[in-house]
């Protein structure tokens, strides 16, 4: 089974979700040549109860924003691991049967109306939060750093220019990957109730957008960009 994937980008697709999985190399190790670890990120909806009870630890103290993944309940960590089997490729779910500690993260977005104030100017995350299908966390915030030592540069030395020309210029950026992530995330949701089934047709067609838009999006923040 580990064949099949350890060197692969790999979607699972079920209703309503989304699992991307990849190799990482370890540290100061060739990719293609020595031990690779394995993430999987599985994207699956939750209504504000069933996202409190997977952040309430075995003693029932309630962590607001995210669980340490200590403090996550052995029965959390036991139906995941059921679901995977019912769920995914088989290949992935004995991954997720040998993962020691998971851990889970609420996924947020943030979208700021201004990322300068006087001599302060945010960058990255600090302003805007997209939602991890863009890919674009590292990519941004050095496309900040470059877009405030152009914008500096470009007006002179001028630090109050340069950085409203800089505050002008992210605002368009980080909108658009917001965005685009509210877009890429519209898929990973739970069916209404009274919404029937859908076909294996349609399952397949909800698979093929999301793979082109994670294809397609690398290329949409270059043409953005340039």
């Amino acid at each position: 089974m580990w064949e099949a994937i350890h060197q692969h980008y790999v979607f699972c697709v079920p209703e309503g979700e989304l699992l991307v999985s990849y190799p990482v190399p370890t540290r100061d190790v060739d990719m293609h040549k020595g031990p690779l670890s394995y993430n999987v990120v599985w994207y699956r909806p939750a209504d504000e109860a069933t996202l409190a009870d997977l952040c309430t630890d075995g003693k029932g103290r309630l962590h607001d924003t995210s669980i340490p993944p200590p403090l996550i309940r052995p029965d959390v960590v036991a139906d995941m691991k059921l679901s995977a089997q019912a769920l995914l490729a088989p290949p992935i779910a004995n991954v997720i049967d040998r993962a020691e500690q998971p851990f889970l993260q609420p996924i947020y977005d943030l979208v700021s109306p201004r990322v300068v104030v006087g001599r302060v100017a945010l960058l990255g995350d600090a302003a805007f939060v997209a939602r991890p299908h863009v890919g674009a966390g590292v990519t941004k915030a050095a496309l900040d750093a470059l877009g405030m030592a152009e914008a500096i540069s470009d007006t002179g030395g001028d630090l109050t220019a340069g950085l409203a020309r800089y505050d002008r210029e992210r605002r368009l950026l980080g909108d658009w990957l917001v965005a685009r992530g509210r877009r890429m995330g519209a898929l990973i949701k739970s069916r209404p109730k009274g919404e029937p089934t859908p076909t294996s047709g349609e399952l397949d067609r909800r698979a093929e957008i999301i793979m082109r838009d994670y294809v397609a999006v690398a290329e949409d923040i270059e043409n953005f960009t340039t």
